[in-house]
């Protein structure tokens, strides 16, 4: 869309809908089915309004395609700081809406050092102290990895 190839952004958004129905992600078909049905009908100054969105919707599904991981971690996922950053923010957002699905990123969240007594609270859905948790855990960790 950026760089103005509608027939590109067209066929990813069909190919993502038709992809997310064929795993079973309906959530995700519906939110690229409208970003498609609005490049065909060209009304491309909507679709940032839908963009958080879709992205949302990406962003859970390739959570839940993430292996699940022992209870230690698996310290064979290496989350660069833009990947960790992103899972604080995702994370962030969640706990401050005591969203019961956060719990979907533990397998992530425990790959991440240090991040062991947020894991659990995260498990025992206490959001505020994860919050918390999770504000020591990103100063500690951006200071690292800054």
């Amino acid at each position: 869309m950026d760089e103005g190839d509608n027939t590109l952004a067209h066929r990813i958004a069909h190919n993502l809908k038709s992809i997310a129905g064929q795993i079973g992600e309906e959530e995700l078909q519906q939110a690229a089915a409208h970003v498609e049905q609005l490049l065909k009908e060209g009304e491309n100054d909507r679709i940032p309004d839908l963009a958080p969105i879709l992205e949302a919707e990406v962003n859970k599904v390739i959570r839940s395609l993430t292996p699940a991981l022992d209870e230690d971690g698996d310290k064979g996922i290496n989350l660069d700081k833009e990947q960790a950053l992103s899972l604080f923010k995702d994370l962030e957002h969640m706990l401050r809406n005591r969203n019961p699905e956060c719990y979907h990123l533990l397998p992530l969240l425990r790959a991440i050092p240090g991040s062991d007594t947020l894991a659990e609270l995260v498990e025992e859905y206490d959001f505020v102290e994860a919050i918390a948790s999770l504000d020591e855990l990103r100063r500690n960790w951006s200071g690292k990895h800054g």
